[in-house]
């Protein structure tokens, strides 16, 4: 029972934060919704060369979490779960005139892109066409994570929420 417009003020302060919790999934859950969510998103990436960068063998494609955080508002149902991830895998991928247009310096070999073209006398602007196959480099990098999921509910799938993956 409140007593006071001031209690029933800070009572639902209270109930409006967003209040830690354990994670209610398990971390080989997480890990496995990232790996799938990187996967399917590959391409969309600068980072990632804007679709240049193929990932060689799925099964080389490790993932692994470390400070996670939960945090949920039983009001609205709203769950955040915050982190870091480590991200690596086995990719390779093609350039030519055309796909080398389409990256920047973001892409994480990007360098040595620029250097294999340096070294086999192409130029980045040519008017012929030239292809470089890169096979089996290895990228690691560690990144921020969150996942929200805006109507959680006890038991429900990680895969009916939403994943963002940022770059440290």
């Amino acid at each position: 029972m409140v007593e006071s417009v001031g209690d029933l003020s800070n009572y639902l302060s209270e109930q409006l934060k967003l209040r830690k919790i354990q994670c209610p999934w398990r971390n080989d859950e997480i890990e496995d919704f990232i790996k799938s969510e990187l996967e399917y998103n590959l391409g969309c990436s600068s980072l990632y060369g804007g679709g240049a960068l193929s990932i060689g063998d799925n099964k080389n494609i490790i993932v692994s979490i470390s400070d996670v955080d939960t945090e949920i508002s039983k009001i609205d149902n709203y769950v955040r779960i915050t982190g870091k991830t480590k991200i690596q895998m086995d990719c390779h991928f093609e350039i030519n005139p055309f796909s080398f247009s389409m990256i920047n310096n973001e892409f994480v070999f990007y360098e040595k892109v620029v250097s294999a073209i340096k070294k086999l006398n192409y130029s980045e602007n040519d008017d012929e066409f030239w292809e470089v196959k890169f096979s089996n480099y290895n990228f690691c990098h560690e990144f921020d994570f969150s996942i929200t999921d805006f109507e959680y509910k006890e038991g429900k799938s990680i895969k009916d929420t939403f994943l963002d993956v940022t770059v440290d």
